[in-house]
């Protein structure tokens, strides 16, 4: 250590005074603008002290995230692991890049990393959080896309080998059909060849999902293309539906491949016909829309200014918030066993994104579902 020399003079008491108060003021500004979220909690899980961060990421005033445990914020399912966490910071050790989901006051979650470390001397924690929402997002999402991939290889080689099978057959009941003459027995194979027919369809389903086939655009006006539509289901809409139309004119010729729309709209509003077993109001709305909101996610994929969206909105029995995650996975359905293959919502989203639109879906139980189908206004061909 260096002597004091007879020129250094001691620092004043109010000097030392000022430094201490500078440094808390730094510390507390660092705290106050960080973006990360900060506490300092108990080691009983109340928290003592938190930044604005928190309430920035969640919504909770300082007053209701201090008011309660710090337990009560935790998603239900993280809760047992969050306890064990905390055990182990009882305990003196650290704890780095451990993650969780905590409860936003509009009822959504947020994933949230941590770094914490225990003040064993004022049974303490000193905590950092990091909002991971975005990157799990983001991580789910190239899971899925994943996995649909290695469905669609998997689905092209199923395909060819059921086709293979089934075409010898399709021409021996067809056969069978011509030459029979016992009444009885021809309509054992009529069973038979719709059941097949049944079969067929969903290889060729198979087919589209794992190799979608090129498109045959052309320009279409979407007066004319509801009115095809509504002659296509004018056979398979109950009584007991009620189908509304409302056109926001004007609106712009669209470049599509026809078929494939019709095709798309005709198994959405089957599925929101089959939602409504007792009966129900379908409501289809189309309108020119702009890209006015850009916060939007789904127009961050997309660069064009100039959308038609068509809305279909049922009150059927909705979709689950469990369920409406995975509702665009091949072969997943909310369906009973045996009355859906899973593969319409699949091919649907894949052929609007194969046009370079997009589709969403907002449901809730009880409440009905709304299908949002986005598709970009592009120059005539």
């Amino acid at each position: 250590m260096k002597p004091q020399t007879s020129q250094e003079k001691p620092l004043h008491p109010n000097t030392l005074l000022q430094k201490e108060t500078d440094a808390r003021t730094q510390r507390d500004l660092l705290f106050e603008i960080s973006a990360d979220l900060l506490c300092i909690a108990g080691y009983d899980g109340i928290l003592k002290q938190i930044n604005p961060a928190w309430t920035h990421c969640l919504g909770w005033t300082e007053q209701e995230l201090l008011s309660q445990p710090v337990i009560n914020f935790v998603h239900p399912d993280d809760r047992e692991l969050t306890l064990s966490a905390r055990q182990t910071l009882t305990k003196g050790q650290d704890l780095k890049n451990f993650e969780n989901r905590y409860l936003c006051k509009d009822g959504s979650f947020r994933w949230l990393s941590w770094s914490s470390l225990p003040y064993p001397a004022s049974s303490s924690v000193f905590c950092i959080a990091r909002d991971i929402t975005q990157s799990k997002e983001v991580e789910q999402h190239l899971l899925r896309i994943n996995r649909i991939e290695s469905v669609g290889v998997l689905s092209a080689g199923i395909a060819h080998h059921l086709n293979n099978a089934l075409t010898p057959i399709s021409m021996t009941l067809d056969y069978l059909h011509a030459k029979e003459r016992d009444q009885a027995h021809r309509k054992m194979i009529s069973v038979s060849q719709e059941s097949l027919h049944r079969g067929i369809q969903l290889i060729q389903r198979l087919v589209k999902f794992s190799k979608p086939q090129p498109l045959q655009s052309g320009q279409i006006h979407v007066p004319a293309l509801l009115k095809g539509l509504m002659e296509l289901l004018s056979e398979n809409v109950p009584d007991s539906i009620q189908i509304e139309q409302q056109l926001h004119e004007p609106l712009p010729v669209l470049v599509a491949d026809a078929n494939i729309l019709q095709q798309v709209f005709v198994d959405l509003i089957l599925n929101a016909i089959e939602a409504m077993p007792h009966g129900g109001k379908i409501h289809i709305s189309v309108s020119s829309v702009l890209r006015e909101h850009p916060e939007k996610s789904i127009f961050h994929q997309n660069s064009s200014e100039h959308f038609v969206l068509f809305e279909i909105k049922d009150n059927g029995v909705g979709i689950s918030e469990t369920d409406l995650p995975r509702i665009f996975e091949p072969f997943y359905t909310t369906k009973k066993h045996g009355l859906g293959t899973g593969l319409g919502l699949s091919t649907a989203n894949t052929a609007i994104q194969n046009h370079g639109g997009f589709l969403t879906i907002a449901s809730q139980i009880d409440a009905g579902s709304t299908v949002e189908i986005y598709l970009p206004v592009t120059p005539p061909l």
